[in-house]
């Protein structure tokens, strides 16, 4: 194992167990490995190559530290976007996903494939609107 591949699993592992202090650190370690998987660089080849799964295992501690970390948002003053308003355009979206799938598809299966991947993609604007409640936590996920 290359010292990059053991610097990339403690810094896995570190941001694993950060987050179940604060969830936007399980945004951290999803983005850590939609962009840095070992899978696709040279140090990752041998050792961490045998487990392939690298991004599901992200998105399980995203989203269980978005579920162990949620509590209602209180903001200072007035929010941008009412919390009922977000809910709204979700079920809206997808509802839209639903509809354009089933009534336009000329192939169902490949329709469906599109379908699952934009659903993924909403439980991640959900798990991002769940992770990021102040500036700080906005900052955090920009760097």
């Amino acid at each position: 194992m290359s010292l990059t591949a053991l610097a990339w699993c403690v810094l896995m592992l570190v941001l694993s167990v950060l987050a179940l202090t604060r969830p936007i650190w399980g945004i951290a370690t999803y983005i850590l490995m939609l962009f840095a998987n070992p899978n696709n660089w040279w140090w990752g080849k041998g050792t961490l190559e045998g487990f392939g799964h690298w991004t599901l295992t992200a998105g399980v501690v995203m989203l269980g530290s978005a579920v162990i970390g949620y509590r209602p948002q209180a903001k200072d003053g007035a929010p941008d976007v009412e919390p009922g308003v977000f809910r709204f355009l979700m079920v809206l979206y997808v509802a839209n996903l639903v509809f354009v799938t089933f009534v336009f598809a000329a192939d169902l299966n490949a329709s469906m494939a599109i379908l699952i991947l934009q659903l993924k993609f909403l439980l991640l604007i959900i798990c991002l609107d769940a992770a990021i409640r102040n500036e700080a936590d906005f900052e955090l996920f920009l760097m």
